[in-house]
């Protein structure tokens, strides 16, 4: 990419690229959020076309062309990286032990809209590479065989790849003191811990490992991508506060006192406590024969399935005790009456302008949420008697109703639905995940399996009550 006077100028007006900053790597990915995280007619937002009016010469060429052949491929779901699209020559493979990975992350898409998904640092989720599927799977294994399953197969390639795992950084539990990212566990250390008899290592994993799980669940989900994601280090409470507006004061006298407000309201307590989700899954003896890269792959994604299903459920109705306090166990939120009737669209849109016009910008990432079944119902709304043309009209797999996007949780009883602006709306996740095995019961000894059981941990709540609006008596 050819970084020219008139590219740097526009990413330092408007994408925030600070003037002082020389490095090209900053305005490369600079240049490439502003392509991918900012909206199309927005502010901020690059587009190809006057990408190629601030590059200039063959380079600007061949960067165009590069570009145009990056969003083909975005567009038909293979997705890359921006470094992918920077580059100006491909990515070699990773040799461990005798063989060659790849380290290439692509930008997922999600599975329904076949858009770019966002983390918790609002940038596009990265799909596993092979290298770290290879380390996931040789790391599983390893535990697999602390835990006594005897059918793993543990080969050289193996032990190179858990090797190699120990130059990344591992986040979780070790000596009862968490660990994060920024303060991660050194790898002699987590070498200890997985060899250490008692514990296995239980409480402590590479990152990329927490972080492919996290980022393959937020591609399969319908609901929990779009809340406020947090990360939080360590602790079994988040305390957070909210911040009223204060009263102002017109036409005032000269000599005249200012009038006062009450602050004893002014700032109230958002406080969160983390609770333990608890993920399993049933493990065929022979698979863990099979490759590290395939036993990775394979297990990251079931546990990501499982996860993405839950969190979902958890966000619309996570009962406050054992799970975080989900939007229709919450106080204070606007209801609105449906009375066991049909849907109509007088009461759908009551239930949207429940929510003040403030909450409804797509920043705050708003949207109708119901089960599928509910879905089809207000979809199927006739215009009138006699006429059996569908008010909303006939594009039913657009998920979207009165301009808004529709999501789904089919945990939901057919008598609940709800407009939510899903940004006011934060989960709380701590890094970290417990993993482990089990090979006890009956069941599993019949059925020649073992269970992967992978504990994480997650707080949230309403950050807004206004931002919400709920029908709970709904037709059955």
């Amino acid at each position: 990419m050819n970084l020219t006077p008139e590219l740097k100028s526009w990413l330092i007006k408007n994408a925030n690229v600070p003037d002082t900053i020389t490095d090209p790597t900053i305005f490369q990915r600079a240049a490439a959020d502003a392509m991918f995280l900012t909206s199309e007619g927005t502010d901020g937002h690059l587009s190809q076309e006057k990408l190629a009016d601030l590059t200039s010469g063959d380079k600007a060429a061949a960067g165009a062309n590069r570009l145009r052949k990056t969003l083909d491929r975005i567009d038909s779901k293979l997705g890359v990286t921006p470094d992918d699209m920077f580059a100006e020559t491909g990515h070699d493979g990773v040799s461990v032990g005798s063989r060659s990975y790849s380290s290439v992350k692509s930008v997922g898409a999600h599975g329904k809209t076949g858009k770019p998904v966002l983390d918790e640092h609002r940038r596009p989720c990265m799909m596993q590479s092979e290298l770290d599927a290879a380390k996931s799977g040789a790391f599983l294994k390893r535990l697999a065989q602390r835990a006594g399953i005897a059918d793993v197969r543990w080969t050289e390639e193996d032990q190179s790849l858990l090797d190699a795992s120990f130059d990344d950084k591992w986040v979780g539990k070790a000596g009862g003191e968490w660990f994060d990212k920024d303060e991660p566990i050194a790898g002699s250390r987590a070498k200890a811990l997985l060899d250490d008899a008692p514990s296995g290592g239980l409480e402590a994993v590479p990152i990329f490992f927490d972080s492919d799980i996290v980022q393959t669940m937020l591609l399969g989900a319908e609901i929990a991508p779009f809340v406020d994601n947090k990360t939080v280090p360590r602790g079994r409470r988040v305390e957070g506060a909210s911040i009223g507006s204060p009263q102002l004061s017109w036409g005032a006298s000269e000599g005249s006192a200012i009038a006062t407000f009450d602050t004893s309201s002014l700032v109230a307590a958002l406080d969160s406590t983390i609770h333990r989700v608890m993920v399993a899954v049933e493990v065929g003896r022979d698979f863990l024969s099979d490759s590290a890269a395939a036993v990775g792959a394979a297990l990251v994604s079931g546990i990501a399935d499982r996860l993405a299903n839950e969190l979902d459920q958890i966000v619309t109705d996570g009962d406050g005790t054992t799970q975080p306090q989900g939007i229709f166990q919450a106080g204070g939120i606007t209801s609105v009456t449906q009375g066991s009737v049909a849907p109509t669209i007088d009461i759908m849109e009551s239930l949207l302008f429940s929510v003040g016009k403030q909450f409804r910008k797509p920043a705050l990432r708003p949207a109708f949420l119901s089960n599928d079944t509910t879905y089809s119902r207000v979809r199927g709304i006739a215009v009138g008697g006699g006429d059996e043309r569908r008010i909303f009209g006939l594009d039913h797999q657009s998920y979207k109703l009165l301009e808004y996007p529709y999501r789904i949780d089919n945990g939901l009883a057919n008598t609940r639905t709800c407009f939510a602006s899903l940004a006011k709306f934060r989960l709380y996740r701590r890094q970290g995940m417990e993993v482990r095995w089990v090979t006890e019961g009956e069941t599993l000894a019949r059925k020649n399996t073992v269970l992967l059981v992978v504990n994480a941990r997650y707080g949230g709540r309403v950050m807004d009550a206004n931002a919400f609006a709920t029908i709970v008596d709904g037709q059955i």
